[in-house]
């Protein structure tokens, strides 16, 4: 090619032969040669030389060092994706980025979904709705282990979690009782179809304190999406990498899930804030619930 650029500027300069005999002769246009001339007359036979197509280094590239924090995290937090790294981290890149350093080293995990049709919905205030959910699960140690607990539907919010060896009526009215001890309850709870929760006994002790019961469809978890998202996050990120010895250390190591799961753990559904940021915000108190007093006091002496 460059022999081909070096005659066909020889002949135009020399005037051997025209620029459309030349054209002709080296099947180029007479633009292409008049381009090569210019070259020529300014930087010699350096200006015919082919241009490099490679792609100029760009200005932004992402640091080693901010890499190898990617990196690390994606190794420690490997169920989790580029745009939940991004933003509970506030890394100084796109999530794309993130996205691209993940994949160019081999620590992309797909997880597809299976698509179910669903219908979204979300309480305007805290506190209006809770979802209650008993998970079942096995500790080598301890045999299998049931975790009854109630998430918040506006905020996410992980009201209580509390791990028994039983899943009885008993259990489920003592994992209500130690939810309500923080001095916020639900107008309703929205529940499963569980022995557990359609007892007498439960019903009884929901009424006694003015919480009203909505069971779901039966086989059909969709509705409780935001307590199974839960579950999901804590069986990913807590049981499925951990060794528990026994059903206390499981139970301490529940307590300090929540509060990262509460207070650290940005979701992309409330905007990348945290559940308490939501629960503990007066403005999605309901002000005109009889409880919005008590509430506020309840926060303002913490």
């Amino acid at each position: 090619m460059m022999d081909i650029r070096v005659k066909s500027v020889f002949l135009y300069q020399e005037g051997i032969k025209t620029a459309k005999e030349i054209s002709s002769l080296y099947s180029i246009s007479e633009r292409t040669l008049r381009r090569w001339n210019n070259a020529y007359q300014k930087r010699g036979i350096d200006g015919l030389k082919p241009k490099s197509t490679r792609p100029l280094k760009s200005k932004h590239c992402t640091s080693n060092r901010v890499m190898r924090r990617i990196l690390r995290l994606k190794q420690k937090y490997p169920s989790w994706g580029a745009r939940r790294l991004k933003h509970q981290f506030n890394l100084p890149v796109s999530w794309r980025t993130v996205h691209r350093i993940i994949k160019r080293n081999s620590l992309l995990v797909r997880i597809k979904a299976k698509p179910q049709p669903c219908k979204r919905f979300q309480r305007k205030h805290v506190d209006s709705m809770w979802q209650g959910d008993t998970f079942q699960f096995r500790i080598k140690s301890a045999g299998k282990v049931y975790l009854t607990g109630f998430t918040d539907d506006r905020s996410r919010f992980r009201v209580r979690s509390k791990a028994y060896l039983r899943k009885g009526k008993e259990e489920a009215v003592n994992a209500l009782r130690w939810a309500l001890k923080a001095k916020r309850k639900p107008r309703q709870i929205y529940l499963d179809n569980g022995r557990q929760f359609t007892s007498k006994l439960f019903k009884a002790d929901a009424a006694k304190h003015g919480i009203k019961l909505i069971f779901g469809k039966p086989y059909n978890p969709r509705g409780r999406g935001k307590i199974e998202r839960y579950h999901r996050a804590l069986y990913q990120e807590e049981i499925c990498i951990k060794h528990f010895k026994s059903l206390s250390h499981f139970r301490r190591e529940l307590w300090k899930f929540d509060r990262r799961y509460n207070y650290w753990r940005k979701q992309e559904a409330l905007g990348w804030l945290t559940p308490a940021s939501i629960y503990n915000d007066q403005k999605y108190f309901n002000k005109g619930c009889g409880e919005y007093k008590k509430r506020t006091n309840v926060l303002s002496t913490k």
